[in-house]
């Protein structure tokens, strides 16, 4: 197996134990209320000072120390998985730079040589993107019932 192959595989698969771990860890129907409400919170305030309504204003003054509280646990989410993985993680990056150096192990476009601990991130990266992307489709069809929301 080619070295820029093996590097790909391993950063897939602490990708995909790393997305995993946060998935099972983290209440992401809290999350996902929480985002819902924080969302609605700077809509309504971008509303209130565009019209400069200093009544809607003065209102949404108290709302925002709740939605401040609420900004606090979602990072406090966030930060949970990151606790276990980050050893693993740095377990491993000292493994790839143990192993491969500064060996140049893939070749890309406008970028030329890769080495592998960069190889690693840009794998890791677009993996967690793509089952971050996945895994939100899969949310929301089933939250959906199983069916597609016809726009």
């Amino acid at each position: 197996m080619s070295a820029a192959l093996e590097v790909a595989l391993i950063a897939f698969l602490v990708s995909l134990g790393s997305i995993a771990l946060s998935k099972k860890m983290v209440d992401q129907d809290r999350v996902e209320e929480i985002k819902a409400r924080i969302k609605e919170y700077n809509k309504k305030y971008r509303k209130a000072l565009k019209e400069n309504d200093k009544q809607a204003l003065k209102k949404l003054e108290a709302e925002g120390k709740e939605v401040t509280r609420m900004s606090m646990e979602l990072m406090k989410y966030s930060f949970k998985p990151t606790m276990f993985t980050i050893i693993p993680i740095l377990i491993v990056i000292s493994a790839i730079r143990a192993n491969y150096g500064n060996q140049v192990v893939a070749s890309l476009p406008l970028i030329g040589g890769v080495d592998a601990f960069w190889w690693y991130v840009i794998v890791a990266m677009a993996t967690s993107i793509t089952l971050e992307i996945v895994y939100s489709a899969y949310r929301r069809r089933k939250k959906n019932g199983g069916t597609r929301k016809k726009d």
